[in-house]
Parts: structure tokens; sequence; C-alpha cells
């Protein structure tokens, strides 16, 4: 347990992060990761309430889709067993346009 906590967690991550995949299409948003077997998250992007851009210099960055909870705020960004992660597309190049096709595909009726 002390050597996953340690170290395998940051293999367990990257190894997530290289499996997921983002889709926006002109209704929802679609989030395909997973290890060991395939979860697919699918998000209406027409029901979204809170959407929220984090850039960086080069371009890049996150934008995390629905309300922030107070406790992710005060573990910035930390995972925590049993405490719910706001779902987040991450590692983004060119964040800001992305953001804005979220937006404005959010705009239309």
């Amino acid at each position: 347990m002390g050597l996953y906590i340690t170290l395998g967690r940051f293999f367990v991550d990257a190894k997530k992060r290289a499996n997921t995949v983002y889709g926006i299409t002109s209704d929802r948003i679609i989030i395909s990761s997973g290890i060991f077997s395939r979860e697919i998250k699918s998000i209406n992007i027409k029901t979204l309430s809170d959407i929220t851009i984090n850039q960086k210099s080069d371009n890049s960055g996150t934008i995390t889709l629905g309300p922030a909870d107070f406790r992710n705020v005060m573990m910035q960004g930390i995972e925590w067993p049993g405490l719910k992660q706001p779902t987040r597309l991450e590692f983004i190049e060119d964040v800001k346009n992305v953001y804005d096709q979220i937006i404005n595909l959010q705009r239309q009726k």
C-alpha cells in the first residue's frame, strides 16, 4: 500500500490519462477512459451549469464541467478517496478554443 501511495499512483494516473479520449458533439461531451475496463461518460452540453477554464501560458489547460465542491477547492485538485471529483477535460491543447466551442454550443437552440 505504501509503495502505491508513494510511486504507484503516478504510474496508474499516467496510464489512465494515456487511455482518455474526449469528444464534443452538437449535444454532448463524451469522455472515454479506463485502464482495465472502458468507462464512457456522456454529459449534456445544454444542461451544464458551470464551466471553468484554467489556461496556462502555453495555451494548454483544463476545463472543469459543473459546479466545484468547496472540498475540492480546499484539496487543490488532489484526489481523495470518497471525495467526488468534478468532471474535467485535462491537458487540452488550445484550451480556449475548446472552451469557446462548448459555450457556442450551449447558446445554440
